[in-house]
């Protein structure tokens, strides 16, 4: 009887738990602001749920919704991608940038699955081939919550999709492809910093065709300009001709990397522009990919200027990354950057026909103006067009 009893009090015990509080499981107390000033776990936004949960093999994934329905993947208790306008900005401008200024975009290659909608993007592009790499099972089980949003990717026929390291894959095949994408966590989270090393641009330029170009997200927040700096200068050291480009938000950016001098036709890129991608995420002309142009070679250039260049051999990202993160650091990158912010003129083959046309100025200084850019410069030059 007292047998039963206890074994009844245990079974009892077990139903009676409570359920797991999964967004408790990933409230990251390590960033501040995700968290409340009074208790350490008790989320702020308590009007969350959590639609997905799984600890994987390499990381603990989670997709919740918020109230509004916005859905949010988070990875290791840190945001890593949403369907939240500004992220939707960022991901499908990291296929659609690069897909743009390529000469070619039969075959790409996507480092990261995240929520889908970078691959989803690529493949609702003229392409070819997508190949994509992606560590954690469970991220592309949680991409299947942003159906509404990535295009079904895994439907696709064009995709060939690894469960694996992407260096490993890179490594293990002799594929060459046109444009690579990197999509990762942010470099502070825990084993990505050696997919913002000089061995792994080296890597990546070996897999590229001759005129094929690199694509890096790169972020300009929870980072200090010395870490900032040190990738920067590792992808420059071995891509001599890089550029950028703002993103979903003046703090995300991708910077472009290539063998070859960029110069972009205008009339090429209206013939490339993919309407319903790029207009779902507010860019409806070319004029508006343009005004987002952030930095040419020779800023790039001078801003790596003596830096540290990150490498898998004193690995200088991993041991700064996460110290930039706790300490909020992020302003001085900021403003080091914007400070080195060049003419649109740079990047174009023939800037005549951007700067020339009373029209194609007009749609140019609207989209700067729209993304908070200073606009006075090329006002002047529209007013000298009568």
């Amino acid at each position: 009887m007292l047998a039963f009893s206890a074994a009844a009090a245990v079974a009892l015990g077990v139903s009676a738990r409570p359920d797991w509080d999964f967004l408790e499981l990933h409230v990251g107390v390590f960033e501040p602001s995700r968290i409340t000033v009074q208790n350490p776990t008790t989320l702020k936004n308590r009007g969350e749920r959590a639609v997905y949960a799984r600890e994987g093999p390499t990381a603990s994934v989670l997709v919740a919704q918020e109230a509004s329905g916005e859905r949010n993947l988070i990875i290791n208790a840190r945001g890593n991608a949403s369907d939240a306008p500004t992220d939707m900005t960022t991901q499908v401008l990291l296929a659609q940038v690069p897909l743009l200024v390529a000469p070619r975009t039969d075959d790409v290659f996507v480092v990261g699955w995240g929520s889908g909608v970078t691959v989803g993007s690529a493949l609702a592009s003229p392409v070819r081939h997508v190949t994509a790499a992606e560590i954690e099972p469970a991220v592309i089980e949680a991409s299947r919550f942003f159906l509404h949003v990535n295009h079904d990717p895994l439907r696709d026929p064009r995709l060939r999709l690894y469960e694996d390291d992407a260096r490993h894959i890179l490594l293990a095949s002799d594929d060459a492809y046109d444009v690579i994408i990197s999509e990762p966590p942010h470099p502070w989270a825990m084993g990505v910093a050696n997919i913002f090393t000089q061995d792994f641009y080296r890597l990546v330029d070996r897999r590229l065709r001759d005129d094929g170009v690199f694509a890096q997200w790169l972020q300009k927040y929870q980072i200090s300009l010395d870490t900032y700096r040190s990738i920067l200068a590792a992808l420059q050291s071995v891509f001599p001709e890089v550029v950028a480009f703002n993103l979903g938000a003046s703090m995300d950016s991708v910077l472009i990397g290539s063998r070859r001098p960029l110069r972009l036709d205008v009339a090429e890129l209206d013939r490339r522009w993919n309407g319903p991608e790029l207009g779902r995420v507010g860019l409806h002309a070319t004029e508006d990919f343009l005004a987002r142009f952030l930095l040419g070679p020779g800023a790039v250039r001078a801003l790596v200027e003596g830096a540290r260049v990150n490498t898998d051999n004193n690995m200088y990202v991993e041991f700064n990354g996460p110290r930039d993160m706790v300490l909020a650091v992020g302003a001085d990158t900021f403003s080091a950057v914007e400070q080195r912010v060049s003419p649109v003129e740079e990047i174009l083959a023939d800037p005549r026909v951007l700067l020339g046309s009373r029209e194609r100025l007009a749609r140019f200084i609207a989209a700067l103006r729209r993304l908070e850019k200073p606009t006075e410069r090329y006002e002047r030059l529209l007013a000298t067009l009568g």
